[in-house]
């Protein structure tokens, strides 16, 4: 599956056990250099929902210019938007879908 943030396509993959660059095994990770989001493959698909909301908070920030180290991408941050960004597709995806479904 592929999904849009900003310009770029980022193309989201089911891992094993994604890794980010030190090694460390994530439940998401996103890689704005490949364009790619990583999931964890065993996760629930509630809990997959929720990881890929978060990871697209964090592209939606990045490509909108914001940098990792300034206070608005901190993790915490990302934590507070990309749930309310998961309860809010979850509470209203068929609202949205009237609204956007292709002509």
């Amino acid at each position: 599956m592929k999904l849009r943030i900003g310009h770029i396509d980022y193309e989201v993959i089911e891992r094993k056990k994604p890794k980010n660059d030190d090694g460390t095994v994530c439940v998401g990770i996103i890689d704005y250099f490949d364009h790619e989001i990583l999931l964890m493959k065993s996760l629930s698909a509630e809990h997959k929902r929720k990881t890929l909301a978060h990871e697209i908070t964090h592209g939606l920030l990045h490509e909108s210019g914001f940098e990792t180290d300034e206070g608005i991408h901190s993790e915490d941050t990302v934590n507070r938007i990309g749930l309310t960004l998961h309860g809010f597709l979850k509470d209203n995806i068929e609202a949205l879908y009237e609204l956007y479904k292709p002509l």
